[in-house]
This record gives structure tokens, sequence and C-alpha cells, in this order.
């Protein structure tokens, strides 16, 4: 199983520090990325708080908890049903739904993918 590191909230009122952990291995629908950048959006914040305990998450926040749903990352591992997506390409995934088109995340991205080539399709991990 592969150490990957993020940063966690350990409780509802820590902050959000440097933690490592092991993802499991990839199956056949799954793909691994390289995540070249992640964004924390204010319902990350509220998740890490604590704050949708009973709603959102009916048994509460577990922790140690690495927000972070919208990534763009970098094809590494594929499983083997999936047909779309190839070695080294470059995503953007996302946990969940957003309201924003694909075309507000590439103008946003623009700049900061410096120079990677960004494949227009989303992808749900």
């Amino acid at each position: 199983m592969p150490e990957v590191h993020g940063y966690a909230a350990q409780s509802a009122t820590s902050p959000l520090l440097p933690f490592s952990f092991f993802r499991r291995e990839i199956r056949q629908n799954d793909l691994r990325i390289d995540v070249l950048f992640s964004g924390v959006c204010h319902s990350d914040i509220h998740t890490a708080h604590g704050d949708w305990d009973g709603s959102i998450y009916p048994h509460g926040t577990v922790y140690p908890c690495v927000p972070g749903h919208e990534i763009v990352g970098r094809v590494i591992e594929i499983g083997s049903r999936r047909l779309s997506e190839h070695a080294g390409d470059v995503h953007i995934f996302e946990l969940g739904e957003s309201r924003l088109p694909l075309l507000f995340y590439r103008e946003v991205l623009d700049v900061a993918l410096n120079g990677f080539e960004l494949v227009e399709s989303r992808c749900g991990l």
C-alpha cells in the first residue's frame, strides 16, 4: 500500500497539519493520481470542523479528516476496467457535484497548470 501525504484535522478544533497515511491498492475501476493541485473550499472547512455532524454526516465527521475534494492530478496507474483514461493524462477530479462548469476551472487553472495539458473530462473517484 502506497504511503501518501496530506494535511489533516485531528479533531473539530485542531488546525490542518501534515499527515501521512496509506492508500489501498487500486481496484478494477480505480485510478491512482499524482495530485498536482488541491483546493480547500468552504465545504471542506465545515467538514473538518464537524459543522455538518448529524445532517450531511449522520454519524459525524471521521477524524483524522483530510479535506480537499477538488483536485488536479496526473493519472499514474489505471485499474483494468478504466478505458477512457491514460497514464500521464492530467484531469480535474472531484468528489461530489459542483455547480461550476469545467470551463471555469480551466480558466482559473490556466496559470496554475504552467504548461501541463489538461484533458477536458471530469472523473469521479
